[in-house]
């Protein structure tokens, strides 16, 4: 695993994962295994906005929304794990 990118992004060798930033301490997990990238994000994201998204939900189709976590490394144990 490498975290030579840019600070609050962890790429795993099979993933992208970022950790997107906002005020809440509770965080999600957004997998899209189409595109091979998970996102982490707090739940207060309006990207993430607690797990529903801004289209109100995954498709289920390609992507999924996880959580919640009580913390980001949590989030980011349950998306990184090889499929």
């Amino acid at each position: 695993m490498s975290t030579d990118a840019s600070p609050g992004v962890v790429e795993p060798a099979h993933q992208e994962v970022e950790v997107a930033m906002s005020a809440s301490a509770e965080f999600w997990a957004y997998d899209n295994w189409h595109r091979d990238r998970a996102r982490v994000h707090r739940a207060g994201c309006p990207f993430c906005n607690h797990g529903r998204g801004v289209q109100g939900g995954a498709s289920g189709d390609n992507d999924q929304w996880l959580g919640p976590f009580s913390s980001a490394e949590d989030a980011l144990a349950r998306v990184s794990k090889p499929r």
